[in-house]
Formats: structure tokens, C-alpha cells, sequence
């Protein structure tokens, strides 16, 4: 499945109906399902709002793919070049006054998927996010 949605919040519900429909299709375990939402919101809620320099109109392209038992996930921007998976996690030890802001919602794609990789090709960020399905 593909979906392209513009860099604006609003047209994130389109995605998130897309996913549960793709989900239902392809017999997705409830876990894995709830996993691809919660990825999928904070990486496009990162995109969206800190991936561009400009006020201008931006296509942001989602695929999700099922094959063998694994669920692949992949998000491409013409945003600036940002690695998500450079950042430290977060220190869960102190206390959430003494943290940092940011970074929790890196950590919990990290968290529920399985692999997690970052390239820059063509201008484009491209995530690729894979889960194995039991």
C-alpha cells in the first residue's frame, strides 16, 4: 500500500485510516497493527512539524508492505537531511524534570520495530522501519 499525504497534521488521519484498512487486509495482529499506528504517528508528526524550512506545500510517501512474515514500513521527505536514529535515547533513570525535551518518540519507534534504518537518496529522507509478524 502507498499513501501521500502533505505536510500539514490534518491529513494525518488519512494515513492512520489507510493503515487500519491495509491492517485488516492483511491480517495483521492487533500488536503489530497498534505498532505500525504509534510509528507511524510520531514519525510523520516529526516530519511534519520540524522537517522543513519552509511554508511551502511538501509530499510525504508512506508504503506499507507485508511479505514472509514481516512487515516493512517506509516513509520518505523532501525535508532537510535528519537521521532520526543518530540520537541518544533518552535517560529513562532521571526524572522526567530533569530531562531533556525530545527524543521519547524516536525511542518508541526504536522500541516496537524490530529494525530501523536511515538513508538520503534523491533529496529524500527515507525511513525503513521493518517488524517481524509471528
Amino acid at each position: 500500500m502507498r499513501v501521500e499525504l502533505n505536510n500539514e497534521l490534518g491529513e494525518m488521519a488519512n494515513v492512520m485510516t489507510a493503515l487500519a484498512e491495509f491492517s485488516s487486509g492483511a491480517g495483521l495482529e492487533m500488536e503489530a497493527a497498534q505498532a505500525a499506528e504509534l510509528v507511524l504517528d510520531e514519525l510523520l508528526n516529526n516530519i511534519i512539524t520540524h522537517g522543513y524550512l519552509d511554508a511551502d506545500q511538501h509530499k510525504i510517501v508512506v508504503e506499507l508492505c507485508v511479505s514472509k512474515n514481516v512487515l516493512q514500513i517506509i516513509v520518505s521527505d523532501d525535508g532537510i537531511p535528519f537521521n532520526p536514529f543518530e540520537q541518544e535515547d533518552p535517560d529513562l533513570e532521571s526524572s522526567l524534570n530533569e530531562r531533556e525535551g525530545g527524543g521519547m518518540g524516536v525511542f518508541l519507534v526504536k522500541k516496537f520495530m524490530d529494525e530501523c534504518s536511515y538513508q538520503r537518496l534523491e533529496q529524500r529522507n527515507i525511513v525503513t522501519l521493518v517488524k517481524f509478524l509471528a
